[in-house]
């Protein structure tokens, strides 16, 4: 089982790795510069297309988050309550 904070980790390093830099600023100019910019067609040079995959894994993951922490918190009371 991967932790929540490895697969929203990842996700981010996939941006990265598709973007090809850490700068904000080229990450965003490299989407202007995609296959479909040359044709007009800009919001399918985004990333936002080959990246939906990591999206739904950084949904799950952030909602993962909760869940795993009220268990948690749940079990440390049970254990530390006196008298048990």
């Amino acid at each position: 089982m991967v932790s929540y904070e490895l697969a929203m980790g990842f996700a981010l390093v996939v941006v990265l790795m598709v973007s090809g830099s850490l700068n904000l600023s080229d990450i965003v100019n490299a989407q202007g510069r995609g296959t479909f910019a040359s044709m007009g067609l800009n919001f399918l040079s985004w990333n936002w297309l080959p990246l939906a995959p990591m999206l739904v894994v950084y949904f799950v993951s952030g909602v993962a988050r909760p869940t795993a922490r009220r268990s948690t918190w749940s079990r440390a009371n049970r254990r530390s309550s006196p008298g048990t």
